[in-house]
């Protein structure tokens, strides 16, 4: 049952941060900046993006798929014979699991969303340490605000004030 559950949520879920969060999120965040102020609609962001984050992350934790990542691409080097793919091969079987370093991270929540971060905290994190991953989440959205959304609702509305005050 939980299974069939997840499948489900986890797709809707998506859907719901392209639609609400990249979509349409200037009519959400707009109205929040000039109500609350720059900070106060940065934490409301914040708490967006951490709830967010973190019901994907635990959706993500349900699926068995990202427990057999390393396995996949093994399977998928395998038969690839370039000096690339040889060390990579070599790198991943004598580990265990798939090391992510925690800038990686950090940098794909900079250049990326949380929509690719999560997954990536998820092949970091196993079920057996999850409280680790919701942090990295909660630094993941932080660390999303204060890269996008505090420089484009906060300088853009000042942009935007300007040229209502000019036009007035």
């Amino acid at each position: 049952m939980v299974l069939w559950a997840v499948k489900v949520l986890t797709p809707f879920w998506v859907a719901m941060y392209i639609i609400l969060l990249r979509g349409v999120s200037g009519l959400i965040f707009v109205p929040l900046v000039l109500y609350l102020g720059i900070w106060g609609a940065a934490l409301v962001a914040i708490l967006i993006y951490g709830i967010w984050g973190t019901i994907f992350y635990l959706l993500l934790l349900q699926a068995k798929s990202f427990d057999k990542v390393n396995e996949y691409i093994i399977r998928l080097l395998e038969k690839k014979d370039w000096k690339i793919f040889v060390w990579l091969r070599k790198k991943l079987e004598n580990r265990n699991g798939l090391q992510i370093s925690s800038g990686w991270i950090a940098l794909v929540f900079v250049i990326e969303s949380p929509l690719t971060g999560v997954p990536l905290i998820r092949m970091k994190y196993p079920r057996k340490i999850w409280w680790l991953g919701i942090i990295w989440v909660w630094i993941g959205a932080l660390i999303e605000v204060t890269t996008w959304f505090v420089p484009l609702y906060g300088g853009g509305m000042e942009i935007f004030k300007m040229i209502v005050a000019f036009v007035t």
